[in-house]
């Protein structure tokens, strides 16, 4: 098990430093006096668990949750669907839905910052040059899904004063206060994504919906068998065969 999650630990931390590298570079032009970065932010939960948010810029106008993915190929997802698309040719992969993924983060970090009141947070995902954002359905305010060089401009485009700068301070005080380090700390984490990431593969590959929940059915198109919701037509989800 160790092993495994040394393993887990380098692979993720390669993957991510790649994209985590390139959103620092194109994020660097952002005014230090105005914004307060943190990157690699690993805090615990109320519930005893770890998050680990890739960066956070803390400034008057909001605060800006940005994560960072390092995908190749197509990617295609709706903000309301549990799981999204990476497709290279004719390989197809299902990946947890990132802007799922940032909610967690965003509810761990209102829990944290309960005593400062109503803070606006912004949502930001941000691909990697290697990818091809496809077909991207977004309904939330505040939610980007978007490339790591665009990420700078997305968040100079709020420019409205919500809280001072003492305040924005004071948050980014206590978050580096509470930050985890050390090994152990990134192995328990490692852990518990393995597991995460095992119980999602598991429901993405067995006969429940991922989307609504409901049982998948064999059903047979014009181009052969494939797996789709019995919610048909309310829900439309497919899997191949």
């Amino acid at each position: 098990m160790l092993s495994k999650i040394l393993k887990t630990i380098k692979y993720t931390s390669i993957k991510g430093s790649i994209g985590e590298r390139v959103t620092r570079l194109f994020t660097s032009g952002l005014n230090d006096e105005e914004y307060y970065k943190i990157h690699d932010l690993l805090l615990k939960k109320e519930s005893g668990e770890t998050t680990q948010i890739d960066h956070l810029f803390i400034s008057p106008y909001g605060l800006f949750v940005i994560e960072s993915k390092n995908y190749k190929g197509w990617i295609f997802g709706n903000e309301k669907d549990k799981y999204w698309t990476q497709s290279i040719y004719q390989y197809k992969e299902k990946l947890f839905n990132p802007i799922w993924q940032n909610k967690g983060h965003i509810r761990a970090l209102k829990d944290i910052l309960r005593e400062f009141g109503e803070i606006k947070f912004i949502s930001i995902i941000a691909f990697s040059p290697s990818a091809t954002l496809k077909k991207i359905t977004i309904d939330s305010d505040h939610t980007y899904v978007n490339y790591q060089m665009n990420v700078s401009h997305i968040i100079k485009k709020y420019q409205e004063p919500l809280i001072s700068d003492y305040h924005a301070r004071k948050i980014y005080e206590k978050l580096n206060s509470l930050k985890i380090k050390g090994l152990n700390a990134k192995l328990n984490h490692a852990e518990t994504i393995q597991k995460e990431l095992k119980k999602q593969h598991t429901q993405a590959s067995t006969a429940t919906c991922p989307r609504c929940g409901g049982s998948l059915i064999v059903r047979v198109g014009k181009y052969g068998s494939f797996k789709g919701c019995s919610g048909y037509p309310s829900c439309r989800y497919t899997q191949k065969s």
